[in-house]
């Protein structure tokens, strides 16, 4: 089928994001055989503006997109969270191309209201979307639109998450952590007492949070390699099944990954597969056995990479995608329930 994906390919950041989950949902699609025609609609709102702004320049992508719907007339279109794709644009390809089926996929967390409101918009507009969170915002989206909403788990890729971390010895950190806390001081409280209750002098690693610069691409990489241990702190982790796309990447890369206990998030990684936690203070005594027992923790890691690359490719999660859209053969996922 030719697909055409609307999503933040991160063109202007030149690589320093190749890890994103839009470009891993392109490589699935076209490992499983499909056209992908990427528009990357923030950078083309950029580059459509004379002040490289993405406001000033949504209109003009919009009618960049209207224009490609023409040339290509996709099977698909798939939006990657596309906040600056209006309903009125959707609107106008449903009616111009009432045979092609529109879908979105969205990996953040729905608790903000005004987020809620404007993708409720847009579900009168598509025929699916997908989430990678559960709990009462994403009821609230099923009670009007039943059959269009479903879970998805965060993908993975074989060519992006690359490395077997549980083959490795020899770490210059214990446990690292990526993830900002600008405007997010819950989480900066969360890293701060963290660090305070370090007793055993526990060697972190930590980026873009607490003062420390942001890390991308191959330095990312590079931290990954160099610790023994990763930590897996999203946002929130008191919605169930959510988790931010951190954990395809360590797991993905067979880190042994440590996450707070998140409701009904073991029925996506078990208790032999991520290290759950209930409380700092059980996060301490199990990052310190865990430093001192290796064969454990290569364990883990190992069943929780096994669990990521057999259950959660990017192949899996975008076929996953296009038998949800056209309603076939969903019994084969187990998480389509959730």
């Amino acid at each position: 089928m030719k697909i055409l994906h609307v999503a933040n390919l991160h063109l202007s950041k030149y690589g320093s994001h190749f890890y994103c989950t839009d470009r891993k949902i392109s490589n699935g699609l076209i490992r499983n055989g499909h056209f992908v025609y990427d528009f990357s609609y923030r950078d083309v709102a950029r580059y459509e503006s004379t002040l490289r702004s993405q406001m000033l320049g949504s209109a003009k992508m919009n009618r960049c997109l209207l224009q490609l719907c023409d040339n290509l007339e996709p099977d698909i279109i798939l939006l990657g969270k596309s906040e600056l794709i209006p309903p009125e644009t959707l609107k106008k390809i449903r009616q111009r191309y009432p045979e092609t089926k529109i879908a979105l996929w969205h990996f953040d967390a729905i608790y903000n209201e005004q987020e809620i409101n404007y993708i409720a918009q847009q579900l009168y507009h598509i025929h699916a979307a997908f989430f990678t969170t559960g709990g009462v915002d994403l009821a609230r989206l099923r009670e009007q639109h039943k059959d269009k909403i479903f879970f998805f788990p965060n993908p993975i890729d074989t060519s992006v998450e690359t490395l077997k971390h549980f083959n490795f010895d020899n770490f210059e950190f214990d446990v690292i952590f990526c993830g900002r806390d600008k405007k997010r001081i819950d989480r900066r409280r969360y890293l701060e007492r963290m660090i305070r209750m370090n007793q055993r002098r526990l060697c972190f690693s930590i980026h873009g949070a607490l003062g420390h610069p942001v890390i991308t691409g191959k330095d990312y990489m590079m931290n990954l390699r160099n610790s023994a241990m990763a930590l897996n702190l999203s946002d929130r982790f008191d919605i169930e099944y959510y988790s931010s796309d951190r954990i395809a990447h360590l797991t993905g890369h067979g880190l042994c990954t440590f996450s707070p206990l998140v409701p009904k998030f073991q029925n996506l990684y078990s208790e032999n597969e991520l290290v759950y936690y209930e409380s700092l203070d059980d996060l301490f005594e199990k990052l310190w056995f865990y430093k001192n027992n290796p064969d454990r923790r290569k364990n883990v890691a190992m069943a929780g990479w096994q669990r990521a690359h057999n259950d959660y490719s990017s192949t899996r999660v975008t076929d996953y995608f296009i038998d949800a859209l056209y309603n076939r053969n969903l019994e084969s996922y187990h998480w389509a329930s959730y």
